[in-house]
């Protein structure tokens, strides 16, 4: 995935010099390093926060995890 985004990067840099062509290449490469940006980071960082919601839900209480007196 790096390895295209900077491929896209380079190929793109190629016609920074053509005024025609100068926006196409911008877009395509800001597109590229957003894009990026979020599969490499925010992806994860989400994944991560629903993960925990999900933990949070599924777990017990404290007060049921003790061991009550009269269960001996």
């Amino acid at each position: 995935m790096l390895l295209t985004a900077a491929a896209v990067i380079v190929g793109a840099s190629v016609i920074l010099s053509d005024p025609i062509f100068q926006g196409l290449a911008l877009s395509l490469m800001a597109g590229e390093v957003a894009s990026t940006f979020l599969s490499r980071l925010a992806v994860p960082v989400l994944y991560y926060m629903a993960h925990a919601r999900s933990e949070a839900k599924n777990a017990t209480p404290p007060i049921l995890n003790k061991e009550l007196p009269y269960d001996h």
